[in-house]
């Protein structure tokens, strides 16, 4: 059992994914991810399947031409968010917590990293309101690289700055190694008595979310225990033996929000597991308001 928090450092989080196609520069480039996530009730080669379809897409393209119309509006009045993409992150990870944060509209986003337009910088974290650290590969590959931002990121988190990471992200949250941002240990959850998962491939699991059931994207998802008298910690789901699964905690001046399942994929990762062709997005934007309140 891997019980300490260095002891996860083998654990392996997240493996490449196609990246949804919202992440392409071009707002045409959405039409089949809302069409994945929308798609139409009637499929059937009829009058009204049809109308349906064209429908749903002329829906598509005006929340295509929507979010292509109104970034100027956004960019002089939402916050910043911005997503670490390199070599710490797999391709299609950052990708898919930038499609689920351009959701609701409300921040901006953009990607930091050793070879993005923005560097992972003091500077460029002043002017952010929150700090995506999204899924990857294992913590012990994807340390090496973070660790030249450690004391910037925890600086920043502790100044006032939102941290939000998810799985790996959630997993780099612990200490030795980590940011060493969470009250508490980390552990893999498949390694815990009575878990539901028993492998690290990826897969569907039933969440507790809020107290509602939901099927969600896992792949050796992390369980966040609390040391005692860990305060203000709001709880926002719970695997199936109680033990928790995503939470929120003041840290300094900010916070820090860490989830181990995935609210944020795309229909494109679960359909291939027979799961939802629905993106449900209430795990998501319960996670984002939290995570920037």
């Amino acid at each position: 059992m891997r019980g300490a928090l260095g002891e996860a450092a083998g654990v392996r989080c997240l493996q490449w994914k196609s990246p949804p196609s919202a992440m392409n520069d071009g707002p045409m480039n959405l039409l089949p991810d809302l069409l994945d996530a929308f798609p139409p009730d009637d499929e059937s080669p009829s009058v009204a399947g049809l109308l349906g379809r064209r429908v749903v897409l002329a829906s598509a393209l005006a929340a295509a031409g929507a979010l292509a119309l109104d970034e100027p509006a956004q960019a002089r009045s939402a916050p910043l968010a911005v997503i670490y993409r390199g070599p710490a992150s797999e391709p299609g990870t950052p990708e898919a917590a930038a499609w689920a944060l351009r959701y609701r509209g409300a921040v901006r986003t953009a990607y930091v990293g050793p070879r993005q337009s923005r560097r992972l910088t003091a500077a460029t974290l002043r002017g952010a309101r929150l700090y995506v650290q999204p899924g990857g590969g294992s913590v012990e590959a994807a340390w090496p690289h973070l660790l030249p931002y450690r004391r910037t990121i925890v600086d920043w988190v502790r100044g006032g700055g939102h941290y939000l990471g998810l799985c790996l992200g959630g997993y780099l949250a612990a200490n030795d190694p980590g940011f060493g941002l969470w009250p508490g240990r980390i552990v893999d959850y498949k390694s815990l008595r009575g878990a539901d998962i028993a492998r690290s491939s990826e897969r569907l699991a039933t969440i507790r979310w809020r107290g509602r059931s939901r099927t969600m994207y896992v792949e050796d998802p992390p369980v966040f225990a609390l040391n005692r008298g860990a305060r203000r910690v709001t709880v926002l789901a719970r695997y199936r033996t109680g033990h928790i699964a995503a939470a929120s905690v003041p840290v300094g001046r900010g916070r820090v929000t860490v989830v181990g399942p995935h609210p944020e994929a795309p229909p494109s990762w679960t359909k291939r597991l027979r799961g939802p062709r629905r993106w449900d997005p209430t795990p998501w934007i319960d996670t984002e308001r939290t995570a920037l309140s």
